[in-house]
């Protein structure tokens, strides 16, 4: 073996580093003599054989090559222990933290050097040794026997679990007081400990757990989740959890934390007389009910209950007066419909009639989450502070339906974006970032994605001055709906604005979201563009286009002039009886045709019905522009190849004053009349007398 190369060092040192090299060679362990005269750490080889080095020459690196392989998140504390060596305020160093290794994975170690000072009092050098403690940050869980008696005091179980992403396997390891937490006998695989923990999980919680066991992940935080979980002795128990990602191993995503049955707990409330809310989940399949929260208002004591809501119909629990509206309260639903605050008399504790506020949320509308109804009881007296910020809180959430794909918190007063997610999900740090009012936000945002003709009315409705006059003139919801572009998609959507006044602190908040409509908007569309259309035609029905000419000629924005035109195909019965019903109608969508490509694309097309139409010219005053389009479009009528067709025509002008469409009609068909019997196949104008 080739002897490692010390350069030229003091005799003393040459020795200590021939005993080093002998320590690496026969040890788990590394162990480093850190020269502080020449700034360089020799380590054994097999060191440098772990941790790869760019450019590194014999067996020594320097602090900062060193340096770069720790942990970024590790580095602040390292930096400040190295620091008090070097000032001379210590000479004992230890310190656990990670190193990333040539493949990139994370080893944690623990360091171990003592400080030795030179004559000048200064440090010199320091003698030390790394062991590798990853298998300590792994499962399973470990304890001492104090900590252990802790632990099952407590009911506190500790468990990791371990996630594949590329093969999908899950595992939980957990200690004995998790097992018995988890009703588990026996030695279970930690395969089959994660499966029965999971699938116990109570119906309603799934989405809510997922996504926070995603934010574990993705965040490397600490997340704390409370959910019902069916105990295979206990049934129905609330459960805390509290967790967070730690070193990865193996190709896995690990993940450690506690589990506590919290339904057995004491919790006293930091104002005795303060009220809160009473919370229960039902499941629709089973009829049950389960409360979160001991029953301290409403009459009764089970916290679990069966044959719900009937049970409470029944014992009128419920006052007559409101068991319809109660039951309807509780009727499955394939819409995630949430209700907010709904009124009603209930039997509380006293055994008298009392308001109560009923709040209900469905948790989610996937599978097996749909089952279950979250629902909240609040004495609808209660204003104290605590309560009211809550409540504030609650409202916020409940107004995140499902369908929302972006929605903001607006502090009102200030002008400030507070929370925000979905597609507007960075505007809230933008804001903090650049010191930008909600209006400056949302403004460039609407500019950006939503289609111009609507701009307008969306910055009003967004604008927090109109927020403040909406509320104080007692309007809490305004909405509106628009076309956005959406991840290169044109879509419908819905913007509701929903503002609301904290009762304490009369601060005043606005919940903004956007829904997705597009494919409802798209059908009502359709719809009433059938309900105006003539079925065979396609042009305007005899009421729609009523409805339209109204429109224009009370437009205090148009001209309110222009000119009204019947039309009536000659001999149309002749045709029908000479070729048939199929023929005549290819006539009149021949004559549709023709009205369509004679007039202009804003003016009105109809059909009254039968072979009678109407047209109306907007702004128009000149007989002589109208004789060119009516000559053309009798000329075009003539040149019909199938059979011989011709049409007269009565038109009469609308000038800007009284408007009445009856008259005008009535005018028109006056003219028509006098067409007629001049021979058809022409057109004349109402003479006003």
């Amino acid at each position: 073996m080739n002897q490692p190369q010390y350069r030229t060092l003091p005799p003393d040192r040459c020795h200590v580093l021939e005993t080093l090299s002998l320590l690496n060679e026969t040890s788990q362990d590394d162990y480093f003599l850190w020269d502080f005269s020449c700034g360089q750490i020799f380590f054994g080889a097999m060191f440098f054989e772990r941790f790869r080095f760019p450019d590194r020459t014999g067996n020594t690196c320097t602090i900062e090559e060193w340096l770069r392989l720790v942990y970024e998140k590790d580095r602040p504390a390292l930096f400040a222990a190295l620091d008090d060596i070097r000032q001379g305020r210590s000479r004992i160093f230890r310190q656990e933290y990670r190193l990333k290794d040539a493949s990139g994975a994370v080893i944690w170690v623990q360091c171990s050097a003592a400080c030795r000072n030179g004559a000048d009092g200064k440090p010199e050098s320091m003698l030390g040794q790394l062991s590798d403690t990853t298998a300590q940050h792994q499962c399973p869980p470990q304890d001492t026997g104090f900590e252990r008696q802790i632990m099952s005091d407590n009911h506190l179980g500790l468990w990791v679990i371990h996630m594949n992403p590329q093969t999908g396997e899950k595992k939980m390891y957990a200690n004995e007081t998790m097992l018995q937490l988890l009703g588990l006998s026996g030695n279970p695989s930690p395969e089959e400990c994660y499966h029965h923990w999971y699938s116990r999980i109570n119906d309603g919680y799934y989405h809510y757990v997922n996504l926070s066991v995603e934010n574990m992940i993705e965040s490397r935080r600490i997340v704390q989740l409370e959910y019902t979980w069916n105990h295979p002795v206990n049934g129905e128990t609330m459960v805390r959890c509290t967790g967070t990602r730690i070193a990865d191993c193996d190709g896995c995503i690990c993940l450690s934390g506690y589990h506590r049955n919290i339904s057995d707990i004491d919790k006293p409330r930091f104002l005795p007389d303060t009220a809160a809310s009473e919370m229960f989940e039902f499941n629709s399949q089973k009829h049950s009910i389960y409360f979160h929260t001991d029953r301290k208002f409403i009459s009764g004591s089970d916290l679990k209950e069966n044959d719900f809501p009937q049970c409470w119909i029944d014992s009128e629990l419920v006052h007559p007066h409101f068991a319809e509206e109660f039951r309807s309260l509780f009727v499955p639903s394939k819409k995630k419909e949430e209700l907010y605050g709904q009124e009603m008399l209930l039997k509380a504790k006293s055994g008298a009639y009392e308001w109560f506020k009923i709040k209900t949320r469905r948790l989610s509308s996937a599978k097996p989450d749909s089952h279950t109804i979250v629902v909240l009881l609040d004495p609808a007296n209660q204003e104290r502070a605590l309560q009211l910020e809550y409540m504030r809180k609650v409202d916020f959430y409940e107004s995140m339906l499902s369908e929302t794909i972006a929605y903001a918190e607006v502090d009102v007063e200030s002008g400030h974006l507070k929370t925000s997610g979905g597609l507007w999900g960075d505007y809230a740090d933008q804001s903090r970032r650049q010191d930008e009012s909600f209006n400056q936000i949302i403004g460039r945002s609407i500019r950006q994605f939503v289609l111009p003709e609507y701009v307008e009315d969306c910055l009003q409705l967004l604008d927090t001055r109109q927020m403040r006059a909406m509320c104080q003139s007692g309007r809490h919801i305004r909405s509106m709906s628009l076309l956005r572009h959406i991840y290169g998609e044109i879509r419908w959507v819905q913007l509701v604005c929903h503002v609301f006044q904290d009762r304490f602190s009369e601060n005043m908040y606005a919940l903004l979201y956007l829904k997705d409509i597009d494919m409802q908007k798209k059908q009502e569309l359709a719809h009433e563009l059938a309900a105006a259309q003539d079925p065979l035609t396609s042009a305007y029905n005899r009421r729609s286009f009523e409805h339209e000419v109204t429109k224009f000629m009370l437009d205090p924005n148009s001209s309110r002039c222009g000119a009204l035109i019947m039309l009536d195909l000659d001999n149309f019965k002749a045709i029908n009886d000479a070729y048939g019903h199929l023929a005549g109608d290819s006539v009149l969508k021949e004559m549709t045709r023709l009205l369509l490509s004679t007039f202009r694309s804003r003016d009105i097309i109809g059909r009254l019905g039968g072979d009678e139409f109407v047209v109306f010219v907007k702004d128009i005053q000149n007989p002589d522009v109208l004789n060119r389009r009516m000559d053309s479009l009798l000329f075009d009528l003539s040149q019909y190849k199938e059979l011989p067709v011709s049409c007269s025509a009565g038109i009469t002008f609308l000038h800007d004053g009284p408007f009445s469409y009856e008259e005008c009609l009535q005018q028109a068909d006056t003219a028509l009349y006098h067409s007629k019997k001049q021979g058809k196949n022409t057109y004349r104008y109402f003479e006003h007398s």
